[in-house]
């Protein structure tokens, strides 16, 4: 599994509709997630790849943006 599809899983799993989002919709402004959901994703992250990634600090925080940040740290 890569990690764009490590990261719509988890979308899914949050109660998401794969229909609801694409590799460039920016997930805080387009798709609505919360802090509590974004702390979930970091965590899932962190599990998965053995590091964190501080969401604070990306201005379009998309699918393609995270994944990019992972491939880059592993």
């Amino acid at each position: 599994m890569n990690s764009i599809e490590f990261l719509q899983d988890r979308l899914i799993d949050m109660g998401f509709d794969k229909k609801e989002f694409d590799l460039n919709i920016d997930l805080r402004n387009e798709l609505g997630l919360d802090s509590a959901e974004l702390v979930d994703l970091t965590l899932s992250i962190e599990e998965k790849y053995g590091f964190d990634i501080d969401f604070s600090e990306i201005d379009h925080l998309s699918l393609y943006e995270i994944s990019k940040i992972i491939d880059n740290n592993i």
